[in-house]
């Protein structure tokens, strides 16, 4: 899967019409119940990233959760895309907290720190920076 923004303002939620993409408000996290899609494809088409597709074995859509299901809820600190970098080009953590990795980097005078399509207005959790 292609890497979700996980967006502050996540057009797929408000489009959903089942309520199977929500937000998670404790991780921030967009998330899906693939139990309540009916693989109508609205909320791919209003992902301003192209980051859902449809799982052909589920017959719903998918999306990137950070690895939610398979290690971020039973106890690892990154999803499974950052372990495999081989460059250290991904980092993951906690926004808010002053003492994660990821935090330094975006607070970090002097970096340039942006987002992709910020017109949308989705408000991405997603940061690039310069290196």
């Amino acid at each position: 899967p292609i890497l979700s923004n996980h967006c502050n303002n996540p057009p797929c939620v408000r489009v959903c019409p089942t309520t199977a993409t929500w937000k998670d408000e404790v991780t921030g996290i967009v998330r899906m119940n693939d139990k309540r899609c009916i693989g109508c494809k609205t909320c791919m088409t209003a992902c301003p990233y192209n980051a859902r597709y449809f799982n052909e074995e589920r017959r719903t859509i998918d999306k990137c959760d950070f690895c939610w299901d398979s290690r971020l809820s039973k106890g690892e600190d990154e999803p499974a895309c950052v372990v495999a970098c081989p460059a250290d080009v991904r980092v993951f953590g906690d926004l808010a907290d002053p003492k994660s990795r990821v935090f330094e980097l975006l607070h970090t005078p002097g970096k340039l720190v942006w987002v992709l399509r910020p017109e949308t207005k989705a408000l991405p959790n997603v940061f690039y920076i310069n290196h």
